[in-house]
């Protein structure tokens, strides 16, 4: 993929080296960035840039290869891993005034590499000043932004759902449930033809707490279609919430069904993300739980396969039905970046009107708002309406107050997994860390 020498390096240490590759090339340019900060042609910018990225990003490894040949002067190393690796070690760096000069980050407050919490603590540029930044949805200007100071560019969200063999479930007469007993029903016939119907790779953390956290979410909205934003907004608190508390309670109890009614592979938690596509790729699942910009590098592993995605019901009522989706993924500038003129046309490159476009295109990303016209992607045509509606929400945890509830909520639903953990403890685990218990 690269045009120059390959090369391999730990994010820290030697311990990672296994994992990560990072890869030397040559970036050119003879446009002039967007926020006119950094350089006014490919004359004025040149040396080296690292950028970190998780791994499998296919679109933005598509942008530094299009940075390559816009900027000859630049030497770009890539730093990749998986969001487990990439969070601890990047942040790690951060906190020792080291790091990459551009980095992937996450929106919000959820976790030790998003916007709010590392930009909070100094450690991002602030880039309120680039022209794009004003630009920006208002939706996804406050999740990258604290105190009047952007810390990042986001422009999509991300549907979160189950994505299915769409010829296979047809092939064995299932179809798409729109109702949560309906759901177990299918869990059931899915077995009875010897399939799994959804292979959740929940050693992957975040996939351990992703469908009750969607459940939590869905029966929350039913109760009170603003409980999200009165949360983020701060009039009310993840610890006195009750209508979270109770919705919480009720999607690990429907989790905890759905593990019974043999929705999942058996010994769930020895399958990590990749495992799990292998499974569907190999048609032993009909379909997996992901965040739909990992629909790449499933379709990679079975490309001439048609999926189809379609959010999981909470309730016995079809009208329901919410479409839940993951703030989208965002990237930022090292405030301690070693070549910022670099780093800053990068950002911009990336936030060029046509690259956000294909940014959607390409990883099935939608505007956080409907004001802004899309073109649905077929996979995503079963939830057009629900977006059209306006019956999305983000996943809650953009709008977590601390790193530590996304760790608890990960341990905690991994024991309840594997029966080391009741529905209670879970909960009383998680109201807690809210309060940094």
């Amino acid at each position: 993929m690269f045009r120059k020498s390959r090369t391999y390096r730990a994010l820290v240490g030697a311990a990672a080296c296994a994992a990560l590759a990072v890869s030397a090339i040559g970036c050119s340019s003879d446009a002039e960035p967007s926020g006119g900060d950094a350089g006014s042609s490919s004359g004025g910018i040149g040396g080296e840039l690292t950028i970190a990225f998780l791994s499998g990003d296919v679109f933005l490894q598509k942008m530094i290869d299009e940075f390559d040949a816009e900027y000859p002067d630049v030497t770009i190393r890539d730093v990749q891993a998986t969001s487990n690796t990439y969070q601890a070690q990047i942040r790690s760096q951060l906190d020792a005034g080291q790091g990459p000069d551009v980095m992937h980050i996450w929106t919000g407050s959820g976790n030790a590499m998003a916007a709010k919490i590392v930009g909070g603590a100094g450690k991002l540029a602030d880039l309120s000043d680039r022209d794009w930044a004003a630009k920006m949805d208002p939706a996804a200007n406050a999740l990258v932004a604290l105190d009047g100071k952007v810390y990042g560019h986001t422009a999509v969200q991300n549907p979160y759902g189950f994505v299915y063999n769409e010829a296979l479930m047809d092939e064995l007469g299932l179809a798409v449930p729109e109702t949560f007993s309906a759901l177990l029903d299918t869990c059931q016939e899915a077995r009875d033809k010897d399939k799994v119907l959804i292979a959740l790779g929940a050693q992957t953390g975040y996939l351990a707490y992703a469908i009750p956290t969607q459940l939590a979410n869905s029966i929350a909205w039913t109760k009170d279609p603003e409980y999200l934003n009165k949360l983020a907004a701060g009039d009310e608190t993840w610890t006195d919430s009750a209508v979270w508390k109770d919705s919480l309670t009720e999607g690990l109890e429907l989790y905890e069904q759905m593990i019974d009614a043999g929705c999942f592979p058996d010994n769930v938690t020895g399958y990590s993300d990749d495992a799990a596509k292998q499974m569907v790729a190999a048609e032993d699942a009909l379909g997996t739980y992901i965040i739909i910009n990992g629909l790449p590098t499933l379709q990679e592993l079975t490309p001439d396969t048609t999926f189809k995605f379609a959010t999981l019901p909470a309730t016995e009522s079809p009208d329901d039905l919410v479409l839940t989706s993951n703030p989208g993924s965002a990237m930022a500038v090292n405030a301690n970046s070693k070549n910022m003129d670099a780093a800053l046309a990068f950002i911009d490159f990336l936030a060029l009107p046509e690259h956000e476009a294909e940014l959607a295109e390409e990883n099935y990303g939608l505007p956080y708002t409907t004001s802004t016209p899309v073109e649905f992607p077929d996979v995503l045509s079963n939830v057009q309406g629900l977006y059209d509606e306006g019956k999305t929400l983000l996943f809650p945890t953009a709008h977590w107050p601390n790193p530590e509830v996304k760790q608890t909520i990960i341990a905690e639903c991994q024991n309840l997994l594997v029966g080391a953990q009741d529905i209670a403890g879970v909960v009383d685990a998680v109201q807690a860390s809210f309060a940094g218990e």
